[in-house]
C-alpha cells in the first residue's frame, strides 16, 4: 500500500513540469492558434539557466526560489521576442496556418542546435538546497522532500493562473481575443500587446518548469524536446486550448508514468501513449475542449 501511495504522489508531483510544458502550449494555441513547438526549447533553455546560475552547487533556499523566478523571466523576455520578430508575421495567414508551424519548429531546432555551443554536449545536473534535498517517511513509504516542493510550486502555480486568467481584466482580454480577435480589436482591445503578454506568460511557465526540473534530470539537449512531448499529450487528452484541461491531462500522464515506473517498468515509454489512446477513445476532443477545439 505504501508503495502505491509513493507511486500516486509522485505522479502528481511529476505532473507538475508536464504541466507548466504544456500550458503555455494550450494557452498559444486556445488564444493564437498556433502550435509553438519552441516551448520546448524555452522549457530545456529554463533548465540550462537555472544550471548556470546556480553552478550545479547547493545554494540556499532564498537564492534556489531567485534562480527559478530568474529562469522564467528570462524565457519569458525570450518568447516575448519570438512573438515580435517572428510570429507576428505568421498571423495574417490565420490561426492553424501551417507557416507557425513550421516557425516554431524552426526555433525549436534552432534552440537545440545552439545549446551544445554554450553549455557542451555532457549532460549536466544541479543540486537542490539542503532543506529540500533529503528524504521523508509519508504515512509509510519513504519519499524525497523534493517531490512535496514540487506539489506546493504546482499548487501556487495553479492558482495563480486560475487568478489571472479566470479572474482578472486581463484573463477576460484574452478570452476576448481568443474568441474574435477582429472584434476585439474593433472594442479597443490592442491585440497585438495580448499577443505579447501570452507568449511572454507562456514562455514564462516554460522557463518555471524547466528550471523546476533541473535538479531531478539530466540537463541536455534532448529535455526539451522529450517534455515537449508530454506536453503535447498532456494537452491532447485535456483538450486543444483548454488549461484546466491541460493541467488534467498533466496529472493523469504523471500518474500513469509513476504507476507503470513501480508496476510494469517493461511498459513505461509507452505508458502516455497508453493513457491518451484510452481518454481519446472515450472523449475524442479531449476531457474538456477548448475554445479551440470545439469550433473545430
Amino acid at each position: 500500500m505504501s508503495q502505491l501511495l509513493a507511486a500516486l504522489v509522485s505522479g502528481v508531483a511529476e505532473g507538475v513540469p508536464f504541466f507548466l510544458a504544456a500550458a503555455g502550449l494550450s494557452l498559444i494555441f486556445g488564444v493564437m492558434g498556433i502550435l509553438n513547438f519552441a516551448q520546448g526549447g524555452l522549457f530545456m533553455l529554463g533548465a540550462f539557466v537555472m544550471r548556470t546560475l546556480l553552478a550545479g552547487n547547493q545554494s540556499s533556499f532564498l537564492v534556489f526560489i531567485l534562480a527559478i523566478l530568474a529562469a522564467g523571466v528570462a524565457m519569458a523576455i525570450l518568447g516575448a521576442i519570438f512573438e515580435r520578430t517572428l510570429f507576428s508575421q505568421t498571423y495574417q495567414a490565420g490561426p492553424h496556418a501551417l507557416i507557425g508551424i513550421l516557425v516554431s519548429f524552426g526555433l525549436l531546432l534552432a534552440i537545440t542546435g545552439f545549446v551544445p555551443y554554450v553549455w557542451g554536449q555532457s549532460a549536466l545536473s544541479q543540486e537542490p538546497p539542503k532543506i529540500i534535498g533529503g528524504r521523508i517517511n509519508f504515512f509509510g513509504a519513504v519519499m524525497t522532500q523534493y517531490t512535496f516542493f514540487l506539489l506546493i510550486c504546482g499548487a501556487v502555480i495553479v492558482l495563480g493562473m486560475w487568478l489571472l486568467l479566470d479572474k482578472s481584466r486581463f484573463g477576460k482580454t484574452i478570452v476576448a481575443v481568443a474568441t474574435d480577435r477582429q472584434m476585439a480589436s474593433a472594442l479597443g482591445i490592442r491585440s497585438a500587446n495580448v499577443s505579447i503578454a501570452v507568449f511572454a506568460l507562456a514562455g514564462g511557465l516554460a522557463g518555471v518548469g524547466g528550471a523546476l526540473i533541473a535538479p531531478i534530470a539530466s540537463i541536455d539537449v534532448t529535455v526539451g524536446q522529450s517534455y515537449l512531448l508530454y506536453a503535447f499529450v498532456a494537452m491532447t487528452i485535456g483538450g486543444l486550448g483548454s488549461i484546466p484541461g491541460t493541467f488534467i491531462g498533466a496529472m493523469i500522464i504523471g500518474i500513469v508514468d509513476s504507476l507503470f515506473v513501480n508496476y510494469f517498468p517493461a511498459m513505461q515509454p509507452f505508458a502516455a501513449y497508453l493513457a491518451a489512446i484510452v481518454v481519446l477513445i472515450i472523449r475524442p476532443r479531449g476531457i474538456f475542449p477548448g475554445a479551440a477545439t470545439r469550433a473545430a
